[in-house]
């Protein structure tokens, strides 16, 4: 992987649970990693849903390999969080396919 097709930085979010002042629990999100990374595909895809119809965008971003992903995190792109959907191997334990979504 070329360091120079790595031209955004991303954010990876993981949903943490804290306590308020009233002892209630708060879901907020916490940044795990920073990484540089190639926006390989973006698109969107309208389609119906049960209140009308919505914009659903698909994004693909190739990063170098990052330990400990989950399914749970999201990616956070120029203030915009995307729900991590699928995380793929491209070079075993050197390069990654983050698969995520976004309802617009």
């Amino acid at each position: 992987m070329r360091a120079g097709r790595l031209d955004q930085t991303i954010t990876v979010e993981r949903r943490v649970e804290t306590l308020d002042d009233a002892g209630t629990p708060v879901e907020a999100w916490h940044p795990v990693a920073t990484a540089r990374a190639d926006l390989i595909q973006n698109t969107t895809e309208a389609f119906l849903r049960e209140p009308g119809q919505t914009a659903e965008a698909r994004v693909v971003f190739r990063v170098r390999f990052l330990p400990d992903l989950e399914l749970t995190d999201r990616i956070v792109l120029d203030g915009v969080p995307h729900r991590l959907v699928e995380v793929k191997e491209v070079v075993r334990r050197r390069v990654l396919d983050l698969r995520c979504s976004t309802v617009l």
